[in-house]
């Protein structure tokens, strides 16, 4: 009852005053490019300017069937970031106790850089939400010797390489957890080897499309292939 009632304070916080705020350029930048054709939008992000492609993907979807008003591009990050609420519950409960979950469900209902990303038309409350899912199937796996949760884990982190890079950090610091408490807990060593091949040959699948020869030329240099911004500039209503 504590925890819904928690979940509810935290959506509420994220919906107020979600369109108080024009847009700024990098909202700019992820609403005009979920606009684009599918096809497009993939090559302008593998080849053009080199983001992982998920967040796009969701946001073009969320546009054909709600509208791609600025307020409806904040919406997926409203609801990621008040899904990121009980998803933190539960692994912090698995962890420690219910009191320590509660506590810091509740915390991160009133965080500040929370709700300021939960209202923003970007990728970032996508991957707490996703890296909180990530690391509880990770702990489950680990702690329980559960195949499903394992599995759970792989699809997790894939999902989270492609909403940002920077999931590579998330998922290389579970193996020094790993390392640490091997010999309390024990996986066997098949599981590694496929679910780390499992993410690479994902992975690889994006890679492979020019992300990795239009990286050395991110984020600004002279030579960079970007998106034309002439084009893309919202109409003077939107911003």
């Amino acid at each position: 009852m504590e925890v819904g009632c928690i979940v509810l304070l935290g959506l509420a916080l994220r919906l107020f005053h979600l369109g108080r705020e024009s847009v700024w350029n990098d909202e700019i930048f992820s609403i005009r490019l979920a606009q684009l054709p599918l096809a497009t939008m993939l090559d302008q992000l593998a080849r053009g300017d080199p983001h992982p492609p998920l967040h796009y993907l969701l946001l073009n979807l969320w546009f054909q069937i709600f509208g791609s008003e600025p307020g409806q591009a904040r919406m997926i990050s409203v609801l990621f970031g008040t899904i990121s609420i009980p998803l933190l519950y539960f692994l912090t409960k698995r962890l420690f106790d219910h009191g320590t979950g509660v506590l810091a469900a509740l915390l991160l209902t009133v965080s500040q850089m929370s709700i300021y990303y939960s209202q923003e038309a970007r990728g970032y409350a996508q991957f707490l939400a996703l890296s909180l899912v990530a690391i509880t199937l990770f702990w489950i796996a680990f702690t329980e010797r559960r195949s499903g949760a394992w599995w759970g884990f792989v699809a997790a982190a894939a999902l989270l390489l492609f909403t940002h890079y920077y999931a590579v950090l998330v998922i290389a610091s579970l193996v020094p957890a790993a390392v640490v408490l091997r010999r309390r807990y024990t996986m066997p060593r098949r599981w590694w080897i496929a679910g780390a091949f499992a993410i690479v040959f994902a992975f690889s699948l994006w890679a492979m499309n020019g992300v990795v020869q239009t990286l050395p030329r991110h984020p600004r240099s002279p030579d960079r292939v970007g998106l034309n911004w002439t084009v893309l500039a919202l109409p003077n209503e939107l911003t």
